[in-house]
């Protein structure tokens, strides 16, 4: 998955609103959720900050976890991510996650390599490729790391994740 940034004509080009870029997104979220675990990990072109979901909920337990409300699970699910720019698709992505119950894993303190850039290249550096969550996958997470190196002819640097799960075979 790929998103267009912020400034560019995509948007105009293809007519689509770019006041709601996740709209297709938060749709397809909310039609598969039934069917197991999110895990978004893309090119979002949006820049974040330090900024997280503020509610979480874990659809076995319907009481939602207010992080910005709780001290302990505000420590837990804090980012610290090298990128302190923030833009308004990124405003956006953290409210998609917040309304999805997703969790945004870069530059939490479980995992410290993840804090790292992801875009590198001559105007500056960034935070635009995102692992993004449901809670019961990011407890699955054994390891995230975004690579130092990258491909000569790319921008970004490589994230690798490492999941541990059980996969099961459904009766045919």
């Amino acid at each position: 998955m790929l998103f267009s940034p912020i400034n560019s004509n995509f948007y105009k080009k293809k007519n689509l609103d770019k006041t709601n870029p996740y709209n297709g997104l938060e749709n397809d979220i909310s039609s598969l959720r039934n069917d197991g675990n999110i895990l978004l990990i893309s090119d979002f072109n949006v820049r974040t900050s330090n900024n997280q979901a503020i509610i979480l909920s874990n659809h076995s337990n319907p009481n939602p976890l207010w992080l910005d409300k709780d001290p302990t699970l505000a420590s837990r699910y804090k980012r610290s991510s090298e990128d302190l720019g923030e833009n308004m698709f990124g405003s956006k992505l953290v409210k998609l996650s917040s309304a999805q119950d997703l969790i945004i894993c870069n530059g939490l303190k479980r995992r410290p390599n993840s804090s790292k850039m992801t875009c590198v290249h001559g105007l500056g550096s960034s935070v635009v490729d995102y692992v993004i969550s449901d809670l019961p996958l990011y407890n699955e997470i054994i390891n995230f790391d975004i690579l130092n190196d990258h491909e000569p002819n790319s921008v970004h640097t490589p994230l690798l994740i490492t999941l541990n799960f059980v996969m099961h075979r459904v009766p045919t």
